[in-house]
């Protein structure tokens, strides 16, 4: 399958760029990982129309997060995250975006802290709860 021939594609040039893969780990150690990090590249293509809880989850820790720009992802507000296009454009903006972080790490710092306070309310468990209520008693 298309996994396989990913693995055989990405395996040598993950060994010799010194990438460790470390396979699942705990929630808790995900999180720590993730905190860690001055920015979170999760780009998704092609998507299969659902939200990443992985951009959801690092944002709400109030990490800058990469992600590829699509209908999933629009709602996020550009000042939360770093949009990405798939396509010819996506590696070098990729790259532009990682050396401006670099360069200005309170930028990363602030847009994290976008980051966090927009997935505290628009995915506060509440909020969500009586969303799905108002949808199964039919008031929307």
């Amino acid at each position: 399958g298309a996994g396989g021939e990913q693995e055989r594609f990405l395996l040598p040039r993950m060994n010799a760029t010194k990438v460790r893969r470390t396979g699942r780990v705990s929630d808790t150690d995900f999180e720590k990982w993730g905190m860690a990090c001055d920015v979170v590249v999760n780009l998704r293509f092609p998507s299969a129309g659902e939200s990443s809880s992985v951009s959801v989850r690092m944002m709400g820790l109030g990490v800058a997060v990469a992600m590829t720009e699509n209908a999933e992802n629009d709602d996020f507000p550009s000042d939360a995250c770093l949009k990405i296009p798939h396509g010819e454009i996506e590696e070098a903006l990729l790259l532009e975006y990682l050396l401006a972080l670099e360069g200005k790490p309170d930028l990363g710092r602030a847009i994290g802290a976008n980051a966090r306070e927009y997935v505290k309310g628009a995915h506060d468990l509440d909020r969500v709860v009586d969303l799905y209520l108002e949808v199964l008693e039919g008031e929307w």
